[in-house]
């Protein structure tokens, strides 16, 4: 063992501290940053407007086509089939969640297309039994 143990000491203590307030200003918060930005909110400007149409195999006792939170086609009533205008941003892939009941155990068919313009955007069928739970996604639409 060499050099003086109290000296050794001290170096070591300064080294973990030194160390140690490294770390402290690497993982510390920084005030001088505004919060990000959280908004989800879109302009007008970047949706666009276009039909939905849904075509069912039988008459359906409920359909919903929900875009995030907005409710976008509600059809409580027995139909097989609906189209309604609706505005979408369609600049970003879009995620429509969809919604369907029947009131027997059969297979079942839902189709489901975006028109702009009526010009064909996006198509899928999906099938289901008594219920038809999915997510369907709109690919980005280059204007």
């Amino acid at each position: 063992m060499r050099g003086q143990p109290l000296l050794r000491l001290i170096l070591t203590l300064l080294l973990v501290a030194l160390l140690g307030l490294c770390v402290w200003r690497l993982t510390g918060q920084r005030k001088d940053f505004p919060p990000p930005h959280t908004s989800t909110t879109k302009t007008p400007a970047a949706m666009t407007s276009v039909k939905i149409v849904l075509l069912a195999s039988h008459s359906w006792e409920k359909c919903q086509v929900r875009y995030l939170d907005r409710l976008l086609i509600d059809s409580g009533t027995a139909e097989s089939g609906k189209s309604q205008m609706v505005q979408l941003p369609l600049k970003n892939p879009t995620d429509l969640i969809i919604n369907a009941s029947w009131s027997n155990t059969d297979n079942h068919a839902l189709k489901i297309q975006v028109l702009e313009n009526d010009t064909p955007v996006f198509e899928k069928t999906l099938w289901g039994n008594q219920t038809l739970q999915d997510v369907i996604t709109i690919p980005s639409v280059s204007a």
